[in-house]
Order: structure tokens, then sequence, then C-alpha cells
């Protein structure tokens, strides 16, 4: 569960002081979180600011006055300024500039009008939370950088035309097999390497080998003694002789194994929702976006999106309790992924809005048999803290490719369905007729949540 006392302070770099007023205000109302905002209104006055004092979070208009968002999104790639959120806000789209701004190390893009909306928050929180968990895995991996130039390496020498390997005493140490481990021919030593690791990593050393790349450096799964894989790190240099040929080749192996284990759970972290440990918005949004990548090979095959939220889960909260509400969501998760197909998948978006995504879909038969398989768990009781309640759930879905250019788009769709789904208690599949019932300037001003 989150901090309820974060406080973040961030600098709104904007000509227009009537924006700086809506989003303070916004930004006031934030639950669980204080937001300490400061504001310049000039790219001038913001240099020696940005110089001074390190924010949290830095909300950069790309149109100042007297200059351009986007140099101090430069100025502010410098290395202190790690783990600070940086947001542009510009009213309009430019490839060139995306790519300029994610080159300088911006956290992510919004509109004028989405910094003003009232879950402006949310969106703030999340692009911070995303860059403090970015500079804990930079920093762990700086730390393994600085460790490994005093750590005592195994050492290996390999004579390619004889077939043979030595290695030191300390490779025989970190592998757990003392004076076991035969010394005589290059076959032997493969038969430790983790057999999905085998074949990458002898392409990176046949390429080196041939002298495609200058230095021999890969990571993979080496067996230990006891049975168990630990990740290394191999480093070597080839000597070759005067026609080039290489006759010997050495260099050092380095365990890396911590480093690995806390560097996949922090991306783990960083794609999935902390409380359910489902997919998060992130992650779901790449799913779909893979999905609509495939259909232009393959346009007739069709996907949906399922859009649900819990009924009266906000009484249920208010009631019982956020504790309880936070374990009534941890249940229904499990219902929700137990229901599903092997290849649909689930994602928790924020609050009490999950989303499915059904790769294959032979119609709307089956869309209607999986929602009424969801509905019928969600209405078996749940018992919690010695609470008997039963929830259920308004369902709207979309279906794939169609017209559909992002993952965005079919995400919202499904949400408008499922906003008439509540409305009329039934399961609802978009069409265009719902967008005159809940115009799209309404619906797009939602923003991703982890």
């Amino acid at each position: 569960m989150a901090n309820n006392n974060l406080s973040v302070s961030v600098l709104l770099i904007d000509d227009d002081e009537d924006a700086y007023l809506l989003v303070k205000r916004r930004l006031a109302s934030a639950k669980s979180i204080t937001f300490n905002v400061d504001w310049v209104s000039s790219y001038r006055l913001a240099i020696p600011v940005i110089n001074e004092k390190i924010y949290d979070i830095y909300l950069i208009d790309q149109t100042l006055g007297d200059g351009q968002g986007l140099d101090l999104l430069k100025l502010l790639s410098q290395r202190k300024y790690r783990g600070s959120a940086k947001i542009m806000l510009t009213n309009f789209d430019s490839e060139e500039l995306e790519e300029q701004a994610y080159e300088a190390g911006i956290t992510e893009f919004i509109t004028k009008d989405q910094a003003q909306a009232s879950f402006i928050s949310v969106a703030l929180r999340n692009a911070f939370e995303r860059e403090q968990q970015r500079k804990a895995l930079e920093d762990s991996e700086e730390r393994y950088a600085l460790a490994s130039q005093g750590s005592n390496d195994g050492l290996w020498d390999w004579d390619i035309n004889k077939g043979t390997l030595y290695v030191s005493q300390r490779w025989r140490e970190l592998t757990g097999y003392g004076g076991e481990q035969s010394d005589d021919l290059m076959d032997d030593w493969k038969k430790f390497i983790h057999p999905k690791d085998l074949k990458e990593m002898l392409r990176a050393l046949k390429r080196h080998l041939k002298n495609d790349i200058k230095h021999y450096q890969h990571q993979f799964r080496y067996l230990r003694k006891d049975g168990s894989y630990f990740w290394v790190l191999i480093r070597g240099v080839a000597s070759r002789d005067e026609d080039g040929n290489c006759h010997r080749m050495a260099g050092s192996l380095t365990d890396i194994h911590q480093i690995k284990v806390t560097e996949n759970k922090l991306k783990h972290q960083l794609l999935h929702d902390s409380l359910t440990d489902l997919p998060n918005r992130s992650l779901f949004s790449d799913r779909v976006s893979r999905l609509l990548e495939a259909s232009k090979r393959s346009p007739d095959r069709l996907f949906a999106v399922l859009f649900l939220d819990l009924n009266r889960f906000k009484v249920i909260n208010d009631s019982l309790g956020h504790q309880f509400g936070d374990l009534l969501l941890q249940v229904v998760a499990k219902k929700l992924s137990d229901n599903l197909r092997g290849e649909d998948s689930i994602a928790r978006l924020y609050g009490d809005e999950f989303t499915i995504l059904c790769p294959l879909v032979d119609g709307l038969a089956s869309l209607d048999k999986l929602v009424g398989r969801i509905q019928s768990s969600l209405t078996t009781d749940i018992v919690i803290d010695g609470h008997k309640i039963s929830v259920s759930a308004s369902i709207g879905a979309t279906i794939g490719p169609g017209n559909y250019g992002s993952a965005d788009d079919m995400i919202r769709d499904a949400d408008i369905a499922m906003y008439q789904a509540k409305r009329t208690g039934c399961f609802t599949l978009f069409d265009d007729q719902l967008i005159e019932q809940n115009p799209p300037s309404k619906k797009k001003l939602k923003l991703p949540t982890d």
C-alpha cells in the first residue's frame, strides 16, 4: 500500500499564470500525498531555480515566451536530476520533438488540458514513482560496476588450438566444484551453461572470434555443483596471429546473480500493480499494441479488450475500511485470473477497475460466455475477516483491430462501454453511438496509472 505521508515537490514552468493556478488547485485536492508547487513563468527565470534546487517533479511547458521546454529538459538530463520526473506539456504532436524529448530523459508527455484535469495528481504521482524505481535500478547497476572493480573474479584461459580450458581457483570457488572440474576440453565447459542461454552465448563468442566485435561480453546462467544455476558475466578477448586467426582467448567470470535478481524484481515492479501483482496499465497497453501491430499482417484475426468496474466498491471501501477494500481487490483479482482462458491476460488499471485482453475472439457469443463466467465467479460469497460479501461488476468491451490505431483508443472505448453497462446493468459492446453519449473529450483525459 502507498505511503500516506508522501510529500512531493513540483516545479511548474509555464508562462500562463491561470494554468499554474488551476494546476495548483487540482494538486491541492489530492489525497494521501502533498504536492508543494513552485512556479516560474519563463525560460530565463527557470534556469537559476533549476540550478539551485532539485525537485521531485518538473512540469514543463514546451512553448515558453523566451525559450523552449526541450532545452530545459536537456539541462535536467544531468546526473544530479536522476530520480526526478520530467513531464512535458504540449498541445501538438511531433515525432521529432518526442524523439528529442526521450533522448533528453523525459518521463511522460501530457496535454495542457490533461494537466488541468482533476486526476493530474494521479498522473504526477505515478510518473514520480516510475522515476524513483528507474533510479533504484540504475543505482543497483552502478553499485555492481563499482563492486566488480574491487572484487576477485574467476579467470579463464582457453587454448583454442588444443581445445583446453584453464580456470582459476576463484572460478572454482564461484561454481562450487573445487578441483573437480575438468581443465581439458571446451566441450565439458559448455555442459555447465543453461540450455536456454547456450545458443546466444556461443553466437556472441563466434562473433568475437570472427572479429565482428572487439571484446567478448555475455551474461548467462551457470550450473553450480549443488545443482542450482546462478547468473554470471563473462568477459574475454582473443589473441590473433599475423593472419588474424585466433589461437588463444582469456578473460574473467563475475558472479552477478544478486544483481540480476534485483534487476528482474525492479523490472517486474515497473510493470505490475503492487497490490494485486497483476500487470499494470503500461504492460497491458504494450500487449494490446503488439496485437494491433500483428493485426496488420492478419487483419481478420479478432481480439477484444474488456473493461471491468466493481459495483458498490466505494460503499464497501468506505464502510469496512481501505484495508478491507485492498483485501477484497486481491481476492477479486485472483477470481478473475482463475476464470480466464490460458491465452487471456488481465491487468489492474487503478482503484477497482480491471482490464482483460482476449487475443482470440470468435465473436460476441464467446465474449458473452467469458463475461458470464466472470460474473458467476464474483457472485460467490467472499469471506474476509468474518465479513461475508458478494460483488458484481459492470463490464464493457470493444473488439479489434477495426480502425484502431492505438491501445489507448481501445481501452478508452471499452471504458465508455463499461459506463453504459453500469447504467443498463448489462454487458455492453462498444459501438459508435456510445461516443455521442460519452464524448471523447471527456474520456481521453483519463491518464495511465500503474
